[in-house]
Order: structure tokens, then C-alpha cells, then sequence
């Protein structure tokens, strides 16, 4: 069985690759189509989650909020890190070492605060519904992470365009 840590870790790259290639999504898809798109993928994992989970109406009253301001939380550090170091753009052949010392910080300073909500919103969740919920939560997202992955084919634009 796997540790807790090891769940937690994995999730983290999870969530990693996924707004990376949300990122790389609205490269190709940007504008209207790609709010639109967003939205569908939205309501594509509440429908999911609420299923993985046999949420009662009860409980997705209180759970909903908490998992949607956690959402906009995520969204918010991971948007901040990559406005201010868009990764792909930096040639790292000609920045300087303290450049490249201060991205290498940066990036663990972002993946700390983005461990820093997922252990908030841990004890928010285990406030709002029972622990095994909680940890079905986890595979849940993932599961829904791997179905997102395989459908939008990695990143590749054409089959992006299939949705």
C-alpha cells in the first residue's frame, strides 16, 4: 500500500502535468473556444468526482465550495509561476548561473505553496466529508487526470481539436 507521502507526491506531478498541459492547451486553443473547452472539462470532472465519490446532496452542498476555492487556488500559483517563468521561453543556454539559481528557487518555492493548499484544503475536506471520501478523492482526481491526458493526446494539437 502506498504511504501517504508517495499518494501526495503523485498527486502533486499529477496536477503538475495537468496545468502544464492546460497551459500548453491554451496556447493552441486560446480565446473563446478554449473558455468553452475549459468549462466542458470542468463539468465533465464535477460529474466524475460526484460519481467516484457517491456525494450526497448533503455532502456535495458542503464539499463543492471547498473543492471549488481550492481549485482557484491551485489555479492562481500555478498561473503566477508560469507568467513569471515561462518555462519553455527561458533559453537557459545564455542566462547566467544566478538566473538560473533564481528560477531553480522559484520553482521550489511554487511547488511548496502548492503543497501548502493541498495540506489546508486536506483538513478542509476531512471537515466536509468522511476520511474515505478524502482519500477517494485523491484517485479520483487522478483517474479523471489520466482520462483528461489520454483524450486531449498528450498536448498534441490535433487530437485537442477532436474535442
Amino acid at each position: 500500500m502506498k504511504s501517504i507521502k508517495s499518494i501526495l507526491k503523485s498527486l502533486f506531478f499529477l496536477s503538475f502535468i495537468f496545468f502544464i498541459s492546460l497551459s500548453s492547451f491554451a496556447q493552441y486553443g486560446g480565446g473563446p473556444k478554449f473558455q468553452e473547452k475549459k468549462e466542458k472539462i470542468k463539468a465533465l470532472k464535477v460529474a466524475f468526482l460526484t460519481e467516484k465519490l457517491s456525494l450526497t446532496p448533503d455532502e456535495a452542498q458542503v464539499f463543492w465550495p471547498v473543492y471549488n476555492e481550492y481549485e482557484a487556488k491551485k489555479e492562481a500559483e500555478q498561473n503566477a509561476f508560469r507568467d513569471k517563468y515561462i518555462l519553455h521561453k527561458i533559453n537557459f543556454h545564455e542566462m547566467s548561473d544566478e538566473e538560473a539559481e533564481e528560477v531553480i528557487d522559484a520553482h521550489i518555492i511554487h511547488m511548496q505553496r502548492m503543497l501548502d493548499i493541498e495540506k489546508t484544503y486536506n483538513i478542509k475536506f476531512k471537515e466536509a466529508l468522511p476520511v474515505k471520501k478524502v482519500l477517494m478523492l485523491f484517485k479520483a482526481e487522478n483517474e479523471f487526470k489520466k482520462i483528461l491526458l489520454e483524450r486531449i493526446g498528450g498536448g498534441n494539437p490535433e487530437n485537442m481539436r477532436k474535442w
